[in-house]
């Protein structure tokens, strides 16, 4: 009888594949690629005979990969498989049958991209660029140890490096910091670079590829892998591993900034076109514009185009003024640009429309504190059940929030939003999450040994990056990272909200909360809500009035706090008292009941005081004097990121 072991796994580098994104695409097909090499590696692990612990796989994503899936509305279109997997299995399992599938899919993906895109035009130079990137760029990491062993084997096997990728000459990619671009000149100058990549934008002949954006053999798979993924069929040890057919375009930040605006176009044309939206789409169509959106658009929107003649797909560009003054950039005709932006500013006057914010949310959400349980058997099923529950669950959050879903697997969240939902999806999601362990839990409660069965005790922790479309994607992902580990985690002790907003002059805001004090008393909404702005910044948001209000309110913070880095009740009193006298003079609030402005005064005291958990019951307490920060988040989300903020 043979002894049962746990085989543990991971695949890297994830930071350097999914987060160096120029485009949404980019970072979606990292994040898409990386589940499903790790669901490769599961379906290899069960057919050498493992049995997954955790994560519970998604079993529609391996049907997928074993070719068993056939429809297309079962095949999965996001990542949702963690890079890390755990298994039982016996002293004969065949851990290298595991590493050997990851590796064979790769390659043969990399193949077909290759023979498609670059074999006709690649010079000896640029394949061996090619091989040695795509044959050296996986680190894949794993053990077999004895079941439930109190030691952290993965972690040590990681730290003993064996993967090294091979030397980068020449120029550097323009997406992948550090990995050589294809042409594989060492020549200096970038002309020759330059040349090599406008001849692979001419055999290409898709925008995916543009001669100023060289790139590395990885970055050019995710750009291109969507054209063959479906094409994907590759033998390993016995079994055969499927790609199946994706989305080749996914929404633009672009769009998604636009995308409440395009929505109230849409609802008020589903029945009739209008002149004025015919116009604009022919003068977009006579500018060079793309339809760049046809696959891409979020689901309410699809769902209203479907019902219309005219189209809503233009690339998210097409939606922003700001777009047609830089005509070069986004490969536009300069003489036709002025009449297409004075269409599109006509049709926004016709339908009552600001134009768009040019900002959108990037979310990105982590499960607090789980990993310190999984090490305690007793609670891993109940903790792989309740995973496996809320992971399928995210998309509707999203869907419903008119965003998009990057990734959803175990515990880790990532989406993109418009600014009006970001917040509310992240609190639907939270309300998921909780609901998914009550659910564990209560069951744990019913079992035999439910005197021993200690409760999961866990929570989720949400960062939320504002940013301006214009904005590198990459440098947003690193700071989601940030904000969500070291504000809302560290800074507000987990189960917190963390807010940056980041202009293109630079950081405008960090504001995080402990989640209960973060919203109202039911949990439903953020406590600096829509009414609680109308109060201190009125019905329309006034650039110097809003800013004359912020200037004063961070004055009264300096000079009316009696200890420096401590506010007490009567401090708290005295700020509300004379904050609310300034507002009372105002326009926007001289008609308002002074009891009314204090009420507002207070919430936005309150939301500007840093809280953190801390001590035995874990409760929020406050931490440091008021901030101005939570004054600023508010205008921000009032004006929809139209006023200047903190200078900025």
């Amino acid at each position: 009888m043979s002894t049962k072991m746990e085989f543990h796994f991971t695949l890297g580098p994830v930071q350097a594949f999914v987060a160096q994104a120029r485009r949404t695409r980019d970072f979606w097909a990292g994040s898409f690629l990386l589940s499903y090499l790790s669901g490769v590696a599961m379906v290899a692990a069960e057919v050498a005979g493992a049995r997954i612990l955790f994560p519970k796989p998604d079993k529609r994503f391996l049907s997928a990969i074993r070719g068993d899936e056939n429809s297309p509305q079962s095949l999965p279109s996001q990542g949702s498989i963690p890079n890390r997997f755990s298994a039982e299995v016996s002293e004969t399992f065949n851990a290298m049958a595991v590493v050997d599938a990851v590796h064979s899919a790769w390659c043969a993906l990399a193949e077909l991209v290759w023979e498609g895109d670059l074999q006709s035009i690649a010079t000896p130079e640029t394949q061996a660029v090619w091989q040695g990137q795509v044959e050296h760029f996986w680190d894949i990491t794993w053990v077999i140890t004895h079941q439930n062993a109190d030691l952290p084997a993965l972690e040590t096997r990681k730290n003993m490096r064996t993967q090294y990728p091979p030397e980068q000459a020449g120029h550097k990619c323009a997406l992948m910091a550090g990995w050589q671009e294809l042409s594989g000149s060492l020549k200096p100058g970038k002309a020759h670079v330059r040349e090599f990549w406008q001849t692979v934008k001419n055999t290409v002949k898709h925008k995916d590829i543009r001669p100023d954006e060289p790139l590395c053999a990885m970055a050019y798979i995710k750009r291109r892998f969507c054209h063959y993924f479906a094409d994907l069929k590759v033998e390993s040890h016995g079994f055969y591993l499927h790609g199946w057919k994706v989305p080749v375009s996914v929404p633009s930040v672009a769009l998604m900034a636009a995308v409440p605006e395009i929505a109230h176009i849409g609802r008020t044309l589903v029945s009739a076109p209008s002149q004025e939206f015919n116009t604009f789409e022919s003068q977009w169509k006579a500018a060079g514009g793309q339809y760049g959106e046809r696959s891409s658009l979020p689901k309410e929107l699809q769902a209203i185009q479907d019902r219309m003649a005219t189209k809503l797909c233009l690339d998210g560009n097409a939606w922003h003024p700001s777009v047609y003054q830089s005509p070069k950039t986004y490969e536009l005709k300069p003489e036709k640009c002025a009449q297409t932006k004075k269409a599109l500013t006509t049709l926004y006057r016709r339908m009552a429309l600001n134009p768009p914010s040019p900002f959108y949310a990037v979310l990105m959400m982590d499960g607090d504190s789980l990993g310190t349980q999984m090490s305690q058997v007793g609670k891993q099923e109940s903790i792989s059940e309740a995973l496996k529950t809320f992971t399928s669950s995210v998309k509707e959050s999203v869907d419903d929030a008119m965003g998009y879903l990057i990734y959803a697997g175990g515990d880790d969240v990532l989406a993109i939003l418009p600014l009006d939902t970001a917040i509310q999806c992240a609190i639907d999601i939270r309300k998921r999450y909780m609901e998914c362990f009550k659910v564990v839990n209560d069951e744990r409660k019913k079992e035999p040994a439910a005197a021993d069965r200690e409760p999961i005790i866990t929570s989720i922790s949400a960062a939320i990056i504002y940013t301006h479309f214009k904005t590198p994607l990459t440098k947003i992902l690193l700071d989601a990272h940030y904000v969500l580990d070291n504000c809302a985690k560290e800074g507000a002790g987990r189960d917190a909200l963390a807010i940056r907003v980041e202009k293109p002059s630079g950081r405008a805001l960090d504001w995080a909360q402990p989640w209960e004090h973060a919203l109202n008393e039911d949990l439903t909404a953020l406590a600096i809500t829509a009414q609680f702005t109308k109060t201190l910044f009125g019905e329309v948001v006034e650039a110097e009035a809003s800013n004359s209000f912020i200037h004063k309110l961070r004055d009264r913070l300096q000079t009316l706090i009696a200890k420096p880095n401590e506010c007490n009740e009567a401090d708290l009193t005295l700020l509300k008292h004379v904050i609310s006298a300034d507002l009372k003079q105002s326009s926007a609030c001289q008609d308002l009941p002074i009891t009314d402005i204090q009420q507002a005064v207070d919430t936005l005291l309150h939301q500007c005081i840093p809280h953190k958990r801390m001590g035995e019951n874990n409760k929020p307490v406050p931490k440091g004097m008021p901030k101005i920060d939570g004054a600023l988040l508010a205008l921000f989300l009032a004006s929809k990121g139209l006023s200047r903020i903190g200078g900025v």
